[in-house]
């Protein structure tokens, strides 16, 4: 095995059935959010419950206590902040060398179609998997549409994620569950749904995490829609265990409405 397939198997999971990433890089974005407030106590808390990778930016991951060492973790290389006029504009802000000196066992990149700066996302997406190639990191690729979606645009994104080299491709969950299918014939890497903007409704949540297991998808990229939630670590369990197929949608919503 390379060192890239060592990391990304951390990542992955070897005994998962379906992986369970949390993003948690928000703070650089827009302050210290709902459930953001300490990090360092959600990270850990997380840990415990079995997620498995984190995605932070490199200021946290460099100040982690002892207690989360044993976590996995994933750099957000790009950035912006909502004060920006065009806030889809993403910039590197770190290196693949500065996470491999950190300690990641990944880094991520997201990219934002049908923006105006489009063209310079895709250039340094292709720079950074070119530098995960040599140096043996797991490169994961966050690729929106921000124009009106069409039939094409989930799968676009991800097969273009995979033709600049990324490892792991994390994309909206399509309106149209079908594409879903069509996405298991038309892409070789694992596929990670995003939780999306913050949603009240939990049980839509679940509903698409449900679908998205039945179609094939790899795992499932969440943050704001734990982090926030009321009960973070009673919805992440349930969330694993539907993960695993532990238990089933209607088990779900049993267990959050008796908390």
């Amino acid at each position: 095995m390379t060192g890239k397939d060592i990391r990304l198997s951390r990542i992955m999971g070897n005994q998962m059935k379906k992986a369970f990433i949390m993003p948690i890089d928000h703070g650089l974005s827009y302050g210290p959010i709902c459930g953001l407030e300490n990090p360092y106590d959600l990270i850990k808390n997380s840990i415990d419950l079995g997620i498995n990778a984190i995605v932070l930016h490199k200021g946290i991951l460099n100040k982690l206590p002892s207690s989360c060492l044993s976590g996995n973790y994933i750099i957000q290389l790009s950035g912006s902040t909502y004060n920006f006029n065009n806030g889809f504009y993403k910039r590197l802000i770190s290196s693949v060398e500065e996470a491999m000196r950190l300690g990641a066992d990944g880094v991520s990149v997201q990219v934002n179609l049908g923006c105006d700066y489009e063209h310079e996302m895709l250039a340094d997406l292709g720079k950074v998997s070119s530098e995960c190639a040599i140096m043996g990191m797991p490169l994961m690729a966050m690729v929106y549409n921000k124009k009106e979606q069409n039939n094409t645009d989930i799968i676009h994104a991800a097969r273009l994620a995979e033709e600049i080299g990324a490892d792991i491709v994390k994309i909206a969950m399509p309106k149209e569950i079908n594409l879903l299918e069509k996405l298991n014939s038309c892409i070789r890497i694992p596929v990670f749904i995003a939780g999306g903007e913050y949603n009240s409704n939990v049980k839509e949540l679940l509903h698409n995490i449900n679908i998205a297991i039945q179609y094939g998808i790899a795992g499932v990229a969440i943050g704001r829609n734990i982090f926030s939630y009321k009960n973070p670590s009673q919805l992440t369990k349930v969330i694993i265990h539907l993960l695993q197929g532990e238990i089933s949608e209607d088990d779900c919503y049993q267990i959050l409405e008796n908390l």
